[in-house]
This record gives C-alpha cells, structure tokens and sequence, in this order.
C-alpha cells in the first residue's frame, strides 16, 4: 500500500442550524436527501456538515484522515450539495492520488447497506475514479467504480448510493478500520469536488 501522510483538517466554522430554500429553482443545502430525525445516517466527520443520528468526527487521536504520499491538496468551496461548503480535491503530480479515512479500533460496519456520496467533475482527467472501505492491516480493501454507480465527469453534481454488500462478501465487514476511501489516476491541476458523504441503512436499490 502507498504510504500514508497525515493531513490535519482545519475546523470550518459551525454552519448552524440548518435552514434548506423552499423558493423554486434554488438548491436544498440539506442534500438530495435530506436528514430527517429517526433515521438512520453515519458520518465520518469529513466531506458532510449537517445532521446524523452518528457522527464519529476526525480527531487525530482515534480517527483520522491521511492524504496518500500528499497526492493532492483539499480546498473548501462555496459550490455544495450539502451543509456550507463542499471540498475540492487539486490533484498532484504522481499520476495517482488517494487518501482516506482511518480509525485505530476495528468497527462492524455490517449493519449499514448503502453508502452515500456526490462527486463532481468536468474533466476526463479524473474519470477513473474510485471509492472504497478496508480492514485494518492495509491491505484488505475493496473498492467501488464512481462510474459504474453513475459518475459522470459533464461538470455537474451526481449523487452516488453504492450498496455495500459486495464490500462485505471480500473483506471481514466487522473489522473495518478504513470506513472511506477515494482514488484515481490523474494529471496535475486536475480538480475533484466531493459532498454529502455518508452511509445508511436504506434499502438497496
């Protein structure tokens, strides 16, 4: 596995309560489906802002989000799908970028079916992209086209939910230590937006 190199994220202010436009033609900021009390969302403390029923937040302690070999850099951008803000991934000059979220304890994720993310892009230079989970050791990981499960790179917003159950059946569901994962091939100034982040516990489509 590529090495791994600790990002530290800077807080974004806290966007308060959330308050979604009901005039036609403006964007809901609470994403295309927004939080309702009762259900059942996790969240992974990155790339997501508003309400969860859990939210397990990147305290560099226990949890953590690593930016592979610095493959790219992340910015915050006023075009979201959710919350305030979404993040825009500036691709380096390795030809590959990657990075990922870790946790130190092995966690069962088996309960949640569906995980939930909106990706934007307007150039074939990040096409191929891919999105996965993992076990601990590094090296057992499974990981999902953006393609294959509707990415298309025509500068708009697409919103992904990948079941999980093929994840489940190559790694041990009940140990994983890399809940989310992204990476691709890419050409330098390359540029990513990604949004709305989450799993729940939906039925498959």
């Amino acid at each position: 596995m590529k090495s791994l190199l600790l990002w530290m994220i800077a807080c974004r202010p806290d966007p308060g309560a959330p308050s979604y436009p009901t005039y036609e033609g403006l964007p809901n900021y609470g994403g295309p489906d927004p939080y309702e009390e009762g259900e059942d969302r996790l969240t992974l403390g990155i790339f997501y802002e508003l309400d969860s029923s859990e939210n397990y937040s990147i305290d560099n302690a226990s949890r953590f989000f690593y930016i592979w070999s610095n493959s790219f850099s992340v910015t915050s951008v006023g075009d979201r799908v959710e919350g305030s803000a979404a993040d825009e991934l500036l691709i380096g000059s390795l030809g590959w970028w990657g990075g990922g979220v870790f946790w130190n304890a092995p966690t069962d994720f088996t309960e949640w079916t569906l995980l939930h993310v909106s990706l934007k892009a307007s150039s074939d230079d990040v096409s191929n992209v891919e999105v996965g989970m993992g076990q601990g050791d590094g090296e057992v990981l499974h990981w999902f086209s953006a393609t294959e499960n509707g990415f298309i790179t025509d500068g708009e917003w697409h919103h992904l939910s990948i079941p999980l159950a093929p994840a489940f059946e190559a790694i041990d569901g009940t140990r994983i230590q890399m809940p989310f994962n992204i990476r691709g091939d890419g050409i330098e100034n390359a540029t990513l937006l990604i949004d709305n982040l989450y799993l729940s516990k939906g039925d498959v489509p």
